[in-house]
């Protein structure tokens, strides 16, 4: 299947809104994106770091040893994991799930054996143990208590050195792939 073919099959199962495109460094990519523009922001990130590996992996980096420098070694991939292993100083990696249901290792999959939730802390009970009696201890105390709470441990939180990505949308195009509208929009990261 050629990519114009797969880009008409995504457009039929997906139900996509449009089509970004990249060139960069004299490559180009494209890929299609859905409603979301987080999306959007994402693919193209990781579109431009495809085009730079591929960038890279197109023009092998000239030898520079010198003299007494070693040339560099191309390790197996069992060789390769076992120095990641001793690098991360990890001993031995625990076992898989096993296959058969009467293996030691086998995977479970009744919910009766499986370890329960954790206990949730009561939502009306302030960290230092009093209760939340009022609206007004609710929606100053408790209520920013959880917040955190969530914060922290569900959604987590922006580092604070966030490199900026900056991109320049070259051109865009309205078109219909199909019975299904499009938008094009070529971009210079």
């Amino acid at each position: 299947m050629n990519r114009g073919n797969a880009l008409k099959h995504c457009a039929r199962s997906c139900n996509f809104i449009g089509v970004l495109q990249i060139r960069f460094c004299g490559f180009e990519a494209t890929r299609m994106f859905n409603r979301r523009p987080i999306e959007c922001f994402l693919i193209g990130a990781l579109l431009a770091s495809s085009l730079l590996q591929a960038r890279s992996d197109a023009a092998p980096p000239k030898s520079q040893n010198t003299p007494g420098q070693a040339a560099p070694v191309h390790l197996t991939a069992e060789q390769d994991h076992r120095r990641i292993m001793d690098l991360l100083h990890i001993t031995a990696l625990r076992r898989g799930a096993d296959g058969d249901p009467k293996s030691p290792n086998a995977a479970n999959y009744d919910e009766s054996k499986a370890t329960p939730y954790s206990k949730l802390p009561d939502p009306l009970v302030l960290k230092n143990g009093k209760p939340v009696t009022t609206a007004q201890i609710w929606w100053d105390q408790r209520r920013p208590e959880i917040v955190e709470d969530f914060d922290r441990e569900i959604y987590g939180r922006e580092p604070p050195n966030t490199p900026k990505v900056r991109w320049e949308i070259v051109s865009t195009t309205r078109e219909a792939n199909g019975d299904v509208p499009t938008i094009t929009k070529r971009i210079l990261i």
